[in-house]
């Protein structure tokens, strides 16, 4: 869940990544791989998690060379694609979270992350479709709290997990 601490140093047109999004993605993919035997959601989520590692890493080198931002409106449809994705593996982990709440009927918070999921849609969408308004900071504040609840209410989910094992 690295991807949600990430913050960008620029040098002129070259953006560094303090926490590059590919390691968040790789240790998602590790999650995934640990997980793909008590849910086949996590382990269709894998090539997803791949192929992001793989766009992530295209990326970082594209702002490293300070190539990405100067891609104008492509950037804009390749980030809002990522996001998508993004979104879509979160909330297929959040099912299959459930998918192992119903199997062991253990209550591990899977409709608390649910709905934090669909927090962190909306206001992506909102940060995303407002870039240019007052209100893209609205959006991309809240979303920021909401990835940091999503954050707290995962590491609680692992926690309730080790406590029913």
């Amino acid at each position: 869940m690295l991807l949600f601490i990430n913050f960008d140093v620029h040098f002129g047109n070259m953006t560094v990544g303090t926490v590059p999004n590919f390691l968040g993605f790789y240790f998602i993919l590790k999650g995934l791989s640990e997980l793909a035997e008590l849910s086949e959601r996590f382990d269709s989520m894998k090539i997803f998690a791949k192929a992001m590692i793989f766009y992530a890493m295209v990326i970082y080198g594209l702002n490293l060379l300070g190539i990405f931002g100067a891609l104008g409106i492509l950037s804009y449809a390749l980030t809002a694609i990522a996001m998508g994705i993004q979104l879509f593996i979160y909330y297929n982990i959040v099912m299959g979270i459930r998918d192992i709440e119903l199997a062991s009927q253990t209550r591990l918070g899977a409709r608390r992350l649910h709905a934090l999921v669909i927090y962190m849609s909306i206001f992506y969408i909102m940060g995303f479709a407002f870039f240019f308004y007052e209100l893209a900071l609205f959006g991309l504040i809240a979303g920021f709290v909401t990835n940091f609840t999503f954050l707290y209410a995962f590491y609680r989910t692992k926690k309730e997990y080790y406590a029913a094992s």
